[in-house]
């Protein structure tokens, strides 16, 4: 069992602790921080969906050319792979 002293000295790291922790950043950088962090989940939703239309497209008219093998399906499936690959370069170059 503790006594009076370890009692009081836990306390106090305790305290310490707390205070340490409440202030190791001020609120003007957790509001910061928090505006970063909307901004980024902003941009992940933004560029989600914009990949998913991406994809969705691409896939349909690959499967457009895989099952009608023509000059004119392959021609829209590579001009569709090429903006798929730039999307991706360009998102990425914004994260």
């Amino acid at each position: 069992m503790m006594n009076q002293a370890g009692i009081l000295h836990l306390l106090l790291f305790s305290f310490a602790l707390l205070f340490l922790s409440i202030h190791a950043q001020s609120p003007l950088e957790a509001v910061n921080r928090s505006n970063e962090e909307k901004k980024a989940e902003k941009f992940l939703v933004e560029a989600e969906e914009v990949l998913r239309v991406a994809a969705e497209k691409l896939s349909k008219v690959s499967w457009t050319y895989s099952t009608n093998i023509t000059e004119h399906n392959e021609k829209l499936k590579i001009e569709e792979e090429e903006i798929n690959c730039a999307l991706h370069v360009y998102l990425g170059s914004l994260s």
